[in-house]
């Protein structure tokens, strides 16, 4: 199986603006034939990589802890819906993991919406953090990645002679989703019936199904390879970043903003067991902007796109289905 390309990008940061050019025009090349691809050379690489790998400690925290800071979905008596933490199931299975979600730091004003309450939500934080300064780390990196984030999505819009207007309104605020992953290793004792489809010649099952993310780009730290990008010739890539590296791929607004040239990255993880974590920045415009394609004067505001994202994927958890994606149709 072929893995994703590694695209050296300092120049998105320094150098000639023929170098600039250039960076561009291979970013765009190869998500338009792949959907993705592995970023080095972003500015402070090894200690963001530092920074990632201590973040990843709030999993050893005591369960009773990170409980406190759960959604409502988990824990009835908490305050916070979207912000916050999600726990492993309780009956351990092949495709289990936990994540903690935050969000920008004060908290964005909520449009006056039904149900928008939920994303003026403060992060909740750990009553006793993992180690000393992991809440102004996660805070740091937070915003060290949306910066790296904005500067790619610059790139590509100066690879596709976009209006500039068009990409700024989808990056020139504070949004964004830092979301910390940590993927189980695999149950001891298992039943045999419920033992997992193996998918790849490296007897590895899904650990998390194939979905478009419901943003503008997405970056991914990971420690150990399980992350696949499916590019437009249908083949699905490994992304295997070298220690700092940071995957890139595109998210459903792309479609749109791009009329087509660049879709949204279809993705998916595969595991074999072994014990993995992953940090994702998730580039996002302010709940008020208005999203539509270029040239098109029909919209709807970020927040009604992912309140209609999030309503769905709850319904279908109550539902007890599990065929949902993570992608909504913008009308």
């Amino acid at each position: 199986m072929p893995n994703t390309q590694t695209l050296e990008i300092s120049a998105l940061f320094s150098g000639s603006s023929n170098d600039y050019f250039r960076v561009c025009k291979q970013i765009v090349d190869v998500l338009n034939e792949e959907s993705g691809f592995v970023a080095v050379g972003h500015p402070a690489m090894a200690e963001q990589h530092q920074r990632a790998g201590r973040l990843t400690k709030f999993f050893n925290l005591a369960d009773d802890v990170k409980l406190s800071m759960a959604t409502t979905q988990h824990q009835p008596a908490n305050r916070n819906q979207y912000r916050g933490y999600y726990p492993a199931p309780e009956i351990r299975g092949f495709l289990d993991k936990e994540r903690l979600d935050i969000g920008p730091e004060p908290g964005l004003l909520a449009p006056n919406l039904e149900g928008s309450e939920i994303l003026s939500e403060s992060n909740p934080w750990p009553s006793t953090e993992p180690q000393a300064g992991w809440r102004s780390d996660s805070l740091q990196y937070f915003n060290d990645l949306r910066e790296i984030a904005v500067a790619l999505l610059d790139s590509i819009a100066c690879g596709l002679n976009l209006e500039r207007r068009d990409t700024d309104n989808l990056c020139r605020g504070r949004n964004g989703t830092l979301r910390l992953l940590n993927y189980l290793p695999q149950p001891q004792h298992l039943h045999s019936n419920n033992a997992p489809e193996i998918v790849d010649q490296n007897n590895r099952w899904i650990v998390g199904i194939e979905h478009v993310d419901t943003t503008t780009l997405t970056l991914l730290w990971q420690t150990y390879p399980g992350l696949q990008i499916k590019g437009r010739d249908d083949v699905w890539r490994d992304v295997i970043p070298p220690k700092g590296g940071l995957s890139v791929h595109c998210g459903d607004l792309f479609t749109k903003l791009t009329s087509g040239v660049i879709d949204g990255s279809i993705h998916r993880v595969l595991g074999d067991g072994t014990h993995r974590t992953s940090v994702g920045m998730f580039l996002e415009p302010d709940w008020a902007t208005v999203i539509r394609p270029p040239n098109v004067d029909e919209g709807l505001s970020y927040a009604e796109h992912l309140l209609g994202v999030f309503l769905h994927v709850k319904k279908s958890r109550l539902e007890g289905t599990s065929t949902y994606v993570y992608k909504a149709s913008l009308r």
